[in-house]
């Protein structure tokens, strides 16, 4: 890898479950290599259920996390990054040591333990073009803190579902308060995921959108919908990324040209 990048930090968050911040943190990265195969993304997984490595096939007990990484202070870094297949997308998978991340950092960091995994970060941003980071669903959790203190954009991940707007709005107020605090240019955009048209989800979007923007959201922060299918739900990306019949799927093929748009727009506004 050539040293002549400064790649941009995407925190992909949500104080609920359920919103597809996996997905998002999976399937977007593959949206923006569709667009510019020279891309290189670093991908990490902050949530204690692997849910990345899941979706990139691996299934066995996971070692070399990115908790390791963390805990090294970041020298292990080569020991615990994965390559998914043949792609330019690298990930740092985790396990449950991802829990004591926030217990580690209160006993090992003296001072500004919030921008300790800023700090860890900024050097491989000369390697990689884009680096997300999958959160676990909490507000409470400091994780998510410094998971969004190390961020250039924020991608709040929500349904149609009235709770998980409700969230939304919770996690909005929280990344205002980062805005507020730390000193650097920090976006954030809305994702709503999981869209069925045909049963009205629309309606609940657009009403919304609405009141976000009269909250003081701007339009460009309100990324277009993407839909459910159910074949995303019961397989994992590399089933579908190996899958010619699966990427085939009517369902499938809507999902993923959604995906297309959105890679698109954090390409243009990262």
């Amino acid at each position: 890898m050539s040293q002549k990048k400064k790649g941009k930090v995407i925190s992909v968050f949500s104080s609920k479950g359920g919103c597809g911040k996996s997905f998002y943190s999976t399937y977007i990265p593959l949206g923006i290599l569709k667009i510019n195969p020279e891309e290189k993304i670093l991908i990490l997984d902050l949530c204690k259920n692997s849910s990345v490595a899941k979706e990139f096939g691996i299934s066995e007990v996971i070692s070399n996390s990115v908790f390791d990484w963390y805990s090294s202070k970041g020298q292990k870094f080569k020991e615990c990054v994965k390559r998914f297949g043949n792609t330019n997308i690298y990930y740092m998978a985790s396990n449950n040591d991802v829990d004591k991340l926030v217990e580690w950092t209160n006993e090992n960091i003296r001072v500004n333990r919030e921008y300790f995994l800023r700090k860890l970060i900024e050097p491989l941003k000369d390697y990689f073009d884009y680096i997300f980071i999958d959160n676990h669903p909490s507000q409470n959790d400091d994780k998510s803190l410094y998971s969004i203190v190390a961020a250039d954009t924020i991608v709040l991940a929500t349904t149609a579902e009235l709770s998980s707007m409700n969230a939304t709005i919770q996690d909005i107020n929280m990344v205002k308060e980062v805005q507020e605090a730390v000193p650097h240019s920090l976006n954030y955009f809305i994702a709503t995921n999981k869209v069925e048209f045909n049963k009205g989800d629309k309606k609940h979007i657009d009403t919304f959108y609405d009141q976000l923007i009269y909250q003081g959201v701007k339009a460009e922060q309100l990324l277009p919908p993407i839909r459910y299918a159910t074949a995303i739900k019961r397989n994992k990306l590399y089933q579908i990324f190996q899958d010619s019949k699966l990427r085939e799927n009517r369902y499938v093929k809507n999902v993923l040209n959604d995906v297309f748009v959105h890679a698109r727009e954090v390409m243009s506004y990262v």
